[in-house]
């Protein structure tokens, strides 16, 4: 006998129309809206028993009208503040803290005021392009990190063409740890110093709480996004105007063998002749050690399509692991598409790569491929777009 799906009923009721059930389908698999908004929670991460969940901080939890896990309880807050996002002008749209290496502690200051050392540091500051390759330190009251004169500490200003809001990132390289176990070298940390100052001279943390510019026991600063990642020179994305040139190309030098010149100055006397060895075409060996060191390591090479798809299959779970800690859902990704990719030749090979996750969402990866031993992920970040320069 045929049997009906318990879903149909004998008197015509209807079962809801399966468009509908496709679009709710949709709609529960989009990612969260912080990612959809390129909002990045700031809370401590939450043990979940075998995976961490992201948090949102208080500040942002009054904000935008959410729970600590992003959940909407205050619909019209929430609105208003995802419109101050889209538009650019919400207070926490791409600020960063700055905090000395290892540690919670970092700048914060107020308007007309000298920087003051707290623990948890705010992020309040912009890092923005100034002129001649510096760059400008903002507060969210668009004021700039600038020293007082005579003494040189660290205060906030009104923006002015003056040599104490003109800063340089001096980059500290050291081994770090990855997400996933391994170790490698990369920028760590930073030594802030300004135009006015020079590179002898940076900003330092005193015992009284204020920071001041000492050429004596300068520290290094961590300079980190909302998610806990590090800053980068290349957040700040290309200058304008800027022309991408192609990396410089690595010239491998070949040198002719040693001549061998046979003189015959003892023939005359009955004595076997001589052989001189003469190594004129030999390089000096500075020369040999340069060129070995030229090409141990290479430039990144200009972007093309596609990316490693067997590489990038073997840290998925990795990846998956890394959106987690930045908001994804939890679950795998619905996409790991390969849209571009760039190599460096270190020892071993760098493969960064733009890979999509869903629809329009992106992510930027970095995978170290060494000569012996699996694919480590060096790097993840995300949200990213199609558009985001690779």
């Amino acid at each position: 006998r045929r049997i009906r799906p318990p879903c149909h009923r004998r008197h015509g009721a209807r079962t809801q129309p399966r468009a509908l059930v496709a679009r709710v389908r949709t709609m529960q698999a989009q990612p969260p809206w912080w990612l959809l908004n390129g909002v990045k929670p700031a809370g401590p991460d939450r043990d979940m028993g075998g995976w961490t969940a992201i948090a949102f901080s208080p500040e942002q939890q009054a904000r935008f009208g959410v729970d600590v896990g992003g959940v909407v309880l205050d619909q019209a807050k929430f609105d208003g503040a995802i419109q101050a996002v889209k538009a650019g002008t919400s207070d926490d749209s791409g600020r960063v803290r700055i905090v000395l290496k290892g540690g919670d502690k970092g700048l914060a200051a107020d308007a007309g005021e000298q920087f003051k050392i707290v623990s948890p540091a705010p992020h309040q500051w912009k890092i923005q392009r100034g002129p001649d390759n510096w760059l400008r330190i903002t507060a969210a009251d668009g004021q700039c990190a600038d020293l007082t004169n005579p003494g040189q500490h660290g205060t906030l200003a009104p923006e002015s063409d003056v040599s104490g809001q003109h800063w340089k990132f001096e980059e500290v390289i050291g081994c770090k740890t990855h997400p996933d176990g391994s170790v490698g070298k990369g920028i760590v940390a930073y030594r802030l110093h300004t135009m006015w100052t020079g590179p002898g001279v940076a900003l330092t943390a005193l015992d009284d709480g204020t920071a001041k510019m000492q050429a004596e026991g300068a520290q290094e600063w961590e300079i980190q996004h909302e998610g806990g990642q590090l800053w980068m020179p290349r957040d700040l994305g290309p200058a304008p105007g800027a022309v991408e040139r192609p990396e410089p190309e690595i010239a491998v030098c070949t040198f002719a063998e040693p001549e061998i010149a046979v003189c015959d100055f003892g023939a005359a006397l009955g004595r076997e002749p001589e052989i001189a060895v003469c190594d004129f075409g030999g390089p000096p060996a500075e020369l040999e050690m340069a060129v070995e060191e030229q090409m141990l390591c290479g430039g990144l090479e200009a972007p093309s399509a596609g990316g490693p798809t067997e590489l990038l299959e073997q840290i998925r779970h990795l990846a998956v692991k890394e959106a987690q800690k930045q908001g994804w859902n939890g679950v795998a990704f619905k996409q790991f598409e390969p849209l571009a990719h760039r190599t460096q030749v270190v020892a071993g090979t760098n493969h960064v790569c733009k890979v999509r996750l869903d629809g329009q969402l992106c992510a930027h990866l970095t995978i170290f491929e060494p000569f012996n031993g699996p694919p480590q992920l060096t790097e993840f970040s995300m949200p990213k777009t199609e558009s985001d320069p690779l």
